[in-house]
């Protein structure tokens, strides 16, 4: 027996975050039990999604609805086609050429003519194995898993595969901290001293004093930043599509990064390619900054180490672990203890401060008198 609806229509519903699902059972012409799950994108809007499910409970009734899964991509290829197409359109400052490398080496592994039905547990560990072969960390490779664990679990939610298999990601080694150093940051101040490179040289000054990641600099909105109250609001989008909003203090020092480069783009973002004026993309931004990295001279440095060079001066400065994660956003502070060996000023002095339980040194024992040896004089009234 069908369960009730609560939007008013059989088969519809709305979860938590406003989406629309259909999820219909019926009967066909032939009197074969079928069933109808389609889970709408997100922000559509409830009128259109009452009228989809309208006709599809029509076409139900009239025996001329079609089961859903006939429509689905059956190939590894073919459905991550769907899937980076929807990445592109339904993610924020969605960039989806890092998922399209990550969907080349699946199919590399895997093949592009594999079932989806195949993609199972044990697939996954030989793309496991196959990337440790070659090398790759499980940094690297944990990247390529957390991709295919988000497809597979919208491929579950479009009804695509029954379920998403398990996805276990890899133990990766203690957190990586790399900072610049004064030289070092004299290098990169070099090599971005060109004037065609004036509008990246603004987003590498806005990461360095904001300490927020690539994709939080280059997708800033000029929306987003109020230099009156001294704050930019960073927007993420969590799971089901809620966003969350966070609000990051303005320095003066970034005030006036912010100040040239929102005069200098046309559109709504804040920072745009000094050549085609158009928003940076990520992989783009990443590829340029690793060249600048070389050009400097900088060994095992990328764009994120900006922000842990971020986070180290402020701790150098007397910033707790509690106001670097407030302002690194990290969720968790056991990701904010990597920089809790760094020195603190205040910990210094007040090491310093403490010297009445300082004891004093021990007095040197007294040393025993030697005897007089007896003179020449003693002797002879001796003998």
């Amino acid at each position: 027996m069908p369960r009730p609806s609560r939007s008013g229509i059989r088969g519809l519903y709305f979860d938590a975050d406003g989406r629309a699902r259909i999820d219909l059972r019926y009967v066909d012409s032939k009197g074969a039990e079928q069933r109808y799950k389609e889970v709408f994108p997100l922000g559509t809007p409830k009128a259109a999604a009452r009228v989809k499910a309208q006709t599809i409970l029509a076409e139900s009734v009239a025996g001329t609805l079609k089961p859903r899964g006939e429509a689905h991509p059956v190939t590894l290829d073919a459905a991550f086609k769907e899937y980076l197409e929807w990445c592109a359109t339904n993610r924020a400052n969605a960039d989806p050429k890092y998922k399209e490398r990550h969907r080349d080496h699946w199919i590399k592994t895997l093949g592009a003519g594999l079932s989806l039905a195949a993609l199972d547990a044990r697939a996954i560990e030989k793309h496991k194995a196959r990337r440790t072969k070659q090398g790759k960390g499980p940094g690297t490779i944990n990247r390529e898993l957390v991709t295919i664990k988000h497809f597979l679990r919208l491929a579950a939610e479009w009804s695509w595969i029954e379920r998403a298999p398990k996805v276990v990601l890899l133990q990766e080694p203690a957190g990586r901290v790399r900072w610049l150093t004064s030289g070092e940051r004299g290098a990169l101040a070099k090599a971005l001293a060109k004037p065609q490179r004036e509008a990246f040289r603004r987003v590498v000054s806005a990461a360095l004093l904001s300490g927020q990641r690539l994709s939080k600099v280059i997708g800033l909105q000029k929306a987003d930043v109020d230099l009156d109250a001294g704050q930019i609001t960073i927007r993420d989008q969590r799971k089901g599509g809620k966003v969350k909003t966070s609000h990051q203090p303005i320095s003066p020092a970034l005030a006036g990064v912010l100040t040239e480069a929102m005069a200098a783009s046309t559109g709504a973002h804040v920072f745009a390619s000094g050549r085609s004026g158009k928003p940076y993309t990520r992989s783009g931004a990443s590829t340029f900054f690793a060249r600048l990295a070389t050009e400097a001279g900088l060994t095992d440095f990328r764009f994120h180490d900006l922000r842990h060079t971020f986070a180290t001066e402020a701790r150098r400065s007397g910033a707790g672990l509690d106001v670097v994660q407030a302002l690194l956003g990290h969720a968790s502070p056991l990701t904010t203890a990597r920089y809790a060996h760094l020195g603190r000023p205040e910990l210094h002095a007040a090491a310093s401060a403490v010297v009445a339980l300082a004891l004093p040194p021990a007095k040197p024992a007294p040393t025993a008198k030697k005897p007089k040896s007896a003179s020449k004089k003693d002797a002879r009234r001796a003998s």
